[in-house]
């Protein structure tokens, strides 16, 4: 699991890596204001506000259990004492998944 946490052969949690690979371009960075329009912002509620190359700003709902991590990262979370909570039916299902996904690529479970 160590190797799989570093990210040597993570399974793929969020999108998969496109055949001509990631962008390696990075946008300016600096200070960036934005308008972001009319928005309800609800009590107890989470949101993720994102910002698009052009400078477009995106707010949206997120879910009170979603995580932003790096693939390998949210993998470590997962075995850390007190890292991310994922309950034994999750990991069940993650693990078939997993292992799903892995019978596609046409290589070993």
């Amino acid at each position: 699991m160590e190797n799989i946490a570093q990210g040597a052969s993570a399974p793929s949690l969020i999108r998969q890596l496109p055949e001509t690979g990631w962008r390696d371009v990075r946008p300016p960075s600096g200070s960036l204001t934005v308008q972001l329009g009319e928005i309800e912002i609800k009590p107890d509620h989470r949101y993720l506000l994102t910002v698009n190359d052009d400078g477009t700003p995106n707010v949206r709902e997120i879910p009170w259990d979603a995580a932003i991590a790096s693939q390998a990262r949210y993998l470590e979370m997962m075995v850390e004492p007190n890292g991310s909570y994922v309950s034994t039916d999750r990991l069940r299902a993650f693990v078939a998944a997993a292992i799903a996904k892995i019978k596609q690529r046409g290589e070993a479970a």
